[in-house]
């Protein structure tokens, strides 16, 4: 199975959407395509194991930034993770644009709700216990964030260029520290 999977992620990686069948899976694999219907009953099977483990990956990482952060001021510790969730999806952004694309066909839309309320879960977690921050509801301070930094995420994917990747992350934390911080006045 698990060859499968990394077989499949080369093929998106290397030859793109359109050369991603099960035939050309399981050449890569090294495998027979009976072997292969084994373990996935089609190439939707395949490419929505292939986005739960590019969700669960990216969710990781992202526990992992906040915890490491946490102790920053607000603008350091917001810039830190995001730049740190780019640098985690650079190691396999051309999968990201594909899966995207896929993410309903494969019906990992699900899947794809449940890792942003985990992401909601987090932020709110974060927001209640920082004392730079006050809010009334740290939960729906969380959810709009995440939501927002969904579509965020959905143009990065897009592009390629590192200037405009790292413009949209700044703007990113640009617009997250204008709705947490009160304007000065």
């Amino acid at each position: 199975m698990e060859a499968i999977i990394v077989a499949a992620t080369r093929v998106l990686e290397r030859e793109g959407l359109e050369r991603l069948t099960t035939t050309r899976i399981a050449e890569v694999a090294g495998v027979s395509v009976g072997s292969l219907y084994q373990y996935f009953p089609n190439r939707e099977a395949i490419v929505g194991a292939i986005i739960d483990r590019q969700l669960d990956t990216m969710l990781r990482a992202f526990r992992e930034l906040v915890t490491t952060f946490a102790g920053l001021a607000l603008e350091q510790c917001v810039t830190s993770v995001l730049f740190g969730l780019l640098e985690v999806a650079r190691l396999h952004e051309k999968l990201h644009a594909p899966l995207f694309e896929e993410m309903s066909a494969a019906r990992r839309s699900e899947q794809h709700q449940r890792a942003l309320d985990a992401y909601v879960d987090i932020v709110a977690a974060t927001l209640a216990t920082r004392r730079d921050v006050t809010l009334a509801c740290p939960r729906a301070a969380a959810n709009l964030i995440v939501h927002a930094g969904d579509g965020v995420i959905r143009s990065l994917v897009l592009t390629t260029d590192v200037a405009t990747a790292n413009v949209l992350v700044r703007e990113a934390v640009r617009m997250i520290m204008r709705y947490l911080t009160p304007a000065p006045s």
